[in-house]
């Protein structure tokens, strides 16, 4: 999948142009829930994951969490964004006492499946 979404990056695709792509790849119809949650969660942890690469290789100390700021948006992921700027690499899931898997990004792909699947949030630098 991962593979996938990184041909689909470089080529610019929109998100339903990477749902079409994921669809054949994986025999599936492109307007499948499946595929479009998919499509949505990989996206996200990719372009979040690379940005807090980049972040921390420009020496970034500290990130915050955004969230979509809709009624969609998760209380947890709420209150991550509610909590401003935390070291670099935190791990959210410490803010809701939870110690299965790390959050240190939306769409960490260390994180518990309940927390990235559909995630729309992304992490911001100082």
């Amino acid at each position: 999948v991962r593979k996938v979404l990184e041909t689909a990056a470089q080529e610019g695709e929109s998100l339903q142009q990477i749902r079409d792509r994921l669809g054949r790849v994986f025999k599936l119809s492109s307007s499948a829930p499946k595929v479009r949650t998919w499509a949505r969660t990989e996206t996200a942890g990719m372009l979040n994951g690379l940005r807090t690469r980049m972040f921390g290789a420009q020496g970034v100390e500290k990130t915050k969490w955004s969230d979509a700021n809709d009624e969609h948006v998760r209380a947890d992921h709420r209150k991550f964004a509610e909590a401003g700027f935390k070291q670099f690499g935190y791990d959210y899931m410490r803010l809701i006492g939870r110690s299965d898997g790390k959050l240190r990004y939306p769409g960490d792909e260390e994180g518990p499946v309940d927390q990235i699947v559909n995630c729309r949030c992304t992490n911001e630098p100082e």
